[in-house]
């Protein structure tokens, strides 16, 4: 019974991890100074 349990929740922190890291609107950083043109000198 608590191995079904342990298993049930690995799965749906695996799952809720997939689900962050890929499909998850991503929030863009402001200082993304030098990664991408945006005007700023470093």
């Amino acid at each position: 019974m608590i191995q079904e349990i342990l298993v049930l929740l690995t799965f749906i922190l695996a799952l809720t991890f997939l689900v962050k890291k890929y499909f998850w609107p991503q929030k863009k950083s402001k200082s993304a100074c030098g990664i991408s043109d945006c005007g700023c000198t470093k």
